[in-house]
């Protein structure tokens, strides 16, 4: 078993003892066989060596480290004991991730149940855009972008940030969260098709079918309510608001997809792009002649805050550190989770009653975003 961990010696007269004392066996020359051969010489003292399956030479001796001695046996389990910590870890990191986005659905619902959505989501996506664009600057990131890049960034930030947050809050006043969620969570597949339109992307045959399997889900979910227009048109415009911020949200991450490959950071990107959304929410709050004020009652400002910096700005950089550790294949399950768990919360306190024909319909909108996510 390999391992990791250095071992700290000193290269004096003693240290062919100081070997021997540490699971390091003396073998003759003829014995070395596809071993990886490290010279030490005597005058490189507090020289690390790894103890790993290895050869050292020093003073014309060769050692090699036995896989039986107390010391090999501890650093291996040092070893497995750091991979189990570092697995947790990133556990956890998925857990958070989809809690935080999960239940930003039922906060969202209240919130926009408390003021106009357009004013909500402009000052959220405000405190969003100077944290980032802050946290860029304490890293070290430059915050500037390229004026031919600049188009697409504000493109990113008003359909992403700006069209596709509105609409969900709006969603959210008609229709449960939990379904607005499961709704919102079909926006790979307009990613995917999105793609193909904006950047001539190929989509592959995986993806068309998991495209297919997603509408036939939204299909599945929201019919009943489109054909019972006359009985409960509140309902029917909930799921057309979900529909529209789906397909803002992948617009919007195709074009986000486009910026990166630029190599625009993320932070900086997620900075710009909210404040553009933020300036869109304005535009659109003016336009309609929604009232500037907003409710200032300790509810209404948690939620923001909530919204702002732990379902928006933590989460996303806990998303994306996620995405560094296992890849965005596998990061990106957590985008097929947080309808769950939004829907778990709705059941708990909106009530929301699963039958078999949304059962059915949110298996198979999950299913597609499963096949278009390992397209």
């Amino acid at each position: 078993m390999q391992s990791k961990r250095a071992l700290q010696w000193l290269a004096t007269s003693k240290a062919s003892l100081r070997l021997q004392e540490n699971g390091w066996n003396s073998v003759a020359a003829s014995s070395l066989i596809d071993a990886p051969l490290i010279s030490l010489e005597p005058h490189e003292r507090g020289q690390p060596i790894p103890l790993i399956t290895c050869t050292l030479q020093l003073n014309g001796r060769f050692y090699k480290p036995d896989p039986r001695s107390a010391q090999c046996r501890r650093s291996g389990q040092r070893s497995t004991d750091s991979k189990g910590c570092e697995m947790t870890a990133t556990v956890a990191l998925f857990l958070a991730t989809v809690l935080f986005w999960g239940s930003g659905a039922i906060v969202t619902s209240l919130q926009a149940s408390a003021s106009a959505p357009e004013l909500s989501v402009a000052i959220r996506m405000f405190l969003v855009g100077l944290s980032m664009l802050g946290f860029s600057i304490a890293t070290g990131k430059p915050i500037t972008i390229a004026r031919s890049d600049r188009l697409w960034v504000m493109m990113q930030g008003i359909l992403f940030f700006g069209l596709a947050f509105i609409a969900f809050y709006k969603a959210t006043k008609g229709i449960p969260s939990g379904i607005a969620a499961l709704v919102l969570s079909s926006s790979s597949l307009f990613a995917a098709i999105a793609s193909r339109l904006l950047l001539n992307l190929r989509i592959s045959h995986r993806a068309t079918i998991g495209i297919v399997c997603g509408l036939l889900g939204l299909g599945i979910v929201a019919a009943p309510q489109i054909f019972a227009l006359r009985l409960n048109p509140q309902t029917v415009t909930g799921f057309i608001w979900a529909g529209v911020a789906a397909m803002a949200t992948g617009a919007g991450t195709a074009i986000a997809a486009r910026n990166q490959r630029r190599g625009l950071p993320i932070p900086v990107l997620m900075g710009w792009g909210a404040l553009c959304g933020c300036g869109f929410g304005v535009a659109w709050a003016m336009v309609v002649g929604t009232s500037l004020t907003i409710p200032v009652t300790v509810g209404y400002l948690a939620q923001l805050a909530y919204l702002a910096i732990v379902a928006s700005c933590v989460t996303f950089l806990m998303y994306f550190t996620l995405i560094e550790k296992v890849g965005p294949a596998r990061a990106a399950y957590a985008l097929t989770v947080v309808p769950i768990v939004a829907i778990t919360i709705s059941i708990i306190f909106e009530g929301l009653h699963i039958d078999t024909r949304l059962a059915f319909g949110g298996a198979t909108i999950l299913l597609g975003n499963i096949l278009v996510l390992n397209a």
